[in-house]
């Protein structure tokens, strides 16, 4: 983590929360291929069966300008009724 820089209560909170994964663990060492692959790089192959997060299925819709001023016309005439 000092080597990338992070700040040191970024360092505390990622110790912390390793700290009680391994209790939640039960004391057994986790395969962490981040941290074997990242800091020491060591070239750690790749499990075959491993799942990934899906990412979000669409994008968040943002609005331009444009609609913007016709949605808050919109409220301004309801407002005022």
């Amino acid at each position: 983590m000092r080597l990338r820089r992070l700040s040191p209560r970024t360092e505390e909170a990622y110790l912390q929360w390793m700290r009680r994964y391994h209790e939640f663990r039960g004391g057994r060492d986790p395969a962490l291929l981040f941290l074997y692959r990242e800091v020491p790089g060591l070239d750690v192959p790749w499990p075959g069966d491993l799942v990934r997060a899906k990412g979000a299925g669409r994008l968040p819709v943002v609005l331009s300008r444009k609609e913007t001023r016709a949605v808050l016309a919109k409220l301004n005439e309801t407002a005022s009724r």
